[in-house]
């Protein structure tokens, strides 16, 4: 079984209650958890627009990660905390890492992450600053044709929070049935 995470800026979480994403409130209530090989992705402040790539031929070891340059600071000032669960229980969503749970689950450790940038560094991710976050999307997805312009995998999460995103936003990650 896989280690399982979920990362938080909220340091004393004692129970993980299935909720629905705040961006969708009508998507069914999940506690969701990453694994360990995908995690690096998660090793930013919540609300922080990011892209990540990797060839799926070699997994995410090596992801080059895009962060909008100015989150740098709040990346570098951001303590996360890394909650780890018992893997029990957890549905595996086919989706590159996304494991979810309908139950209530309690965290089996925490570790306080405060350097970012050295955790990712660490984890074999390459991070990059752009001044142009939706330029890099632009540039890897044709948004009107709904297409891929790229062989990689790509990854967006929190794009909704570039001031100048124009596109709808994604859905969240739930099981396959």
């Amino acid at each position: 079984m896989p280690r399982l995470f979920h990362f938080s800026e909220e340091p004393n979480i004692e129970r993980f209650v299935p909720r629905s994403p705040l961006a969708h409130p009508d998507a069914e209530a999940l506690v969701w958890a990453i694994d360990e090989a995908h995690s690096h992705f998660y090793l930013f402040p919540r609300e922080c627009p990011r892209i990540g790539i990797w060839d799926l031929e070699t997994g995410p070891q090596g992801m080059h990660l895009y962060a909008q340059e100015d989150w740098k600071e709040q990346i570098q000032a951001t303590t996360l905390y890394r909650y780890e669960f018992d893997p029990m229980g957890f549905t595996d969503c086919q989706d590159h890492g996304v494991w979810t749970c309908d139950s209530i689950i309690e965290a089996i450790d925490r570790v306080a992450i405060t350097d970012l940038e050295g955790a990712l560094k660490e984890a074999g991710a390459r991070l990059s600053y752009l001044s142009d976050l939706k330029a890099k999307a632009e540039e890897l997805y044709n948004f009107e044709r709904k297409e891929w312009k790229t062989a990689l995998h790509v990854s967006m999460t929190r794009m909704r929070n570039l001031a100048d995103w124009p596109h709808a936003k994604g859905k969240p990650t739930t099981p396959k049935s």
